[in-house]
């Protein structure tokens, strides 16, 4: 086995660029008092936030919950 030639096969690099607002774990319906955005990552950047402000916003049974807020996965 020592003497086989081995080539590794050429793999074509299919992956595309995804924005963080797209990955599936920010996919989120978020409402607000000042609407509905697309994802954590819109709010966020709507209220000048990191996401996961918004997350605990949302989350009915985190103190820092806010009135209007909430967050539902698409």
């Amino acid at each position: 086995y020592l003497t086989r030639d081995y080539q590794v096969p050429q793999v074509e690099d299919k992956v595309e660029h995804i924005h963080h607002d797209d990955r599936p774990n920010w996919k989120m319906l978020v409402t607000t008092p000042d609407g509905m955005f697309p994802s954590m990552g819109h709010a966020a950047k709507h209220y000048d936030v990191h996401e996961t402000t918004i997350r605990s916003w949302c989350l009915p049974d985190n103190k820092r919950k806010k009135d209007g807020f909430s967050c539902e996965k698409v």
